[in-house]
């Protein structure tokens, strides 16, 4: 069962991808409990305080938090596989 706010997220994206067209990064999906990520899905989310767009290279599911490995580009070139915990995804 959803919340109000899950709900008024969940609309808040749609009204975007309405007017703007769907965003080049995924929202996830919503399983009744928290929000969820798959294997090879263009992400936004935090890294060390910094907002960092990546690709989902692989996925782990736990009970309490999930855990996805990112590659993201760095600056100044090259790319990495960063740990990243679900409650530092972005689903905008």
């Amino acid at each position: 069962m959803s919340t109000p706010h899950d709900r008024e997220a969940a609309a808040a994206v749609a009204g975007m991808h309405e007017i703007y067209g769907a965003p080049p990064t995924s929202p996830g999906w919503w399983d009744g409990y928290r929000r969820r990520w798959e294997e090879d899905q263009p992400v936004l989310f935090y890294h060390r305080g910094q907002l960092a767009r990546g690709h989902i290279m692989r996925a782990e599911y736990g009970e309490q938090r999930d855990t996805y490995f990112v590659r993201r580009h760095m600056t100044g070139g090259g790319t990495e596989i960063v740990e990243v915990q679900d409650k530092a995804m972005l689903i905008y």
